[in-house]
């Protein structure tokens, strides 16, 4: 029962998303049949164009089928278009968020333990708490491209210039981890097991790795799904910045040209994309959290 209400909740959601979608192009000035933005690139009749709800149920048919309509600026295939630029955003979103959740649990147990090196890893969890995708990616461009030279400028197709952008993103994601750890590990101090652990003679490194953080990470797990919906969003900025292909730069010329069935197709993407996260998150605390179930 928890994975069908999860799923009917998940189609409730992105319905909600096409609906309004839709309705928000109806109510724009002019018509948007006309231009046949929500068409899937098909002929409109007369009688459509004067029925509202017959266009929302054509288009909605449509999303059900994967027909995400046709671009207005070459008349490619909405889906098709994405998903040939979808292979570079998800290497560079999937590496950022490994990287990330590993320096974020790293940095969120040193700061929960205390002490000189955890008040010094505090404070530079609050500096990159404050610190925007565009500033980490200039200063890192200018550091290891115009400084020492050591990675490309930009483009995408080596592993070279993959990881400058990883590393501007997982920078983004590495606080909110951190903190998150951190907070959940000090959930778990007044628990039974820890004064059993602590009771064995236990050193202190190693009821915070083997016990601690195990039943700590079990509660991080729903913010660290979501900020791999999240780091997707930093891309548009990231790939522009570091000129990779991807859905950001897609995305960003849709807006620029008022490519609306690109743009439509991206917010339903993102919108199920997180739902799914959001979902398999619930899935695996339920299947690790007895508690839960």
């Amino acid at each position: 029962m928890f994975l069908v209400r999860a799923i009917l909740g998940v189609f409730f959601r992105v319905w909600l998303v096409v609906t309004l979608m839709f309705w928000a192009f109806e109510i724009l000035p002019g018509n948007t049949s006309d231009e046949n933005l929500l068409s899937g690139g098909g002929d409109v009749s007369q009688e459509q164009e004067a029925h509202p709800m017959v266009r929302y149920w054509q288009y909605f048919s449509q999303i059900l089928q994967g027909d995400l309509g046709q671009s207005l600026s070459d008349g490619q295939w909405v889906t098709e278009k994405i998903a040939a630029q979808a292979i570079p955003t998800i290497q560079l979103a999937l590496l950022s968020w490994v990287l990330g959740i590993i320096l974020g649990v790293v940095m969120g147990g040193i700061t929960a333990n205390g002490g000189y090196l955890g008040q010094h890893f505090l404070m530079l969890e609050n500096i990159l708490l404050g610190i925007p995708v565009y500033w980490s990616a200039t200063m890192l461009l200018y550091i290891f491209v115009v400084l020492l030279g050591w990675f490309p400028a930009g483009g995408g197709g080596r592993m070279s210039q993959l990881i400058l952008p990883s590393l501007t993103l997982a920078l983004s994601l590495l606080p909110s981890v951190s903190l998150g750890v951190r907070h959940a590990l000090y959930d778990q101090l007044n628990q039974n097991y820890l004064m059993t652990a602590k009771g064995k003679g236990l050193h202190n490194f190693r009821i915070l790795w083997k016990h601690l953080m195990p039943n700590a990470m079990i509660t991080v797990i729903p913010l660290i799904f979501l900020e791999l919906g999240f780091l997707l969003r930093g891309t548009v900025l990231t790939e522009r910045l570091f000129s990779r292909p991807g859905l950001g730069q897609v995305l960003l010329r849709a807006v620029l040209q008022q490519d609306y069935p690109v743009v439509i197709g991206g917010v339903i993407l993102g919108a199920l994309l997180m739902n799914v996260l959001q979902v398999v998150a619930d899935l695996l605390v339920w299947l690790l959290d007895p508690r839960v179930r």
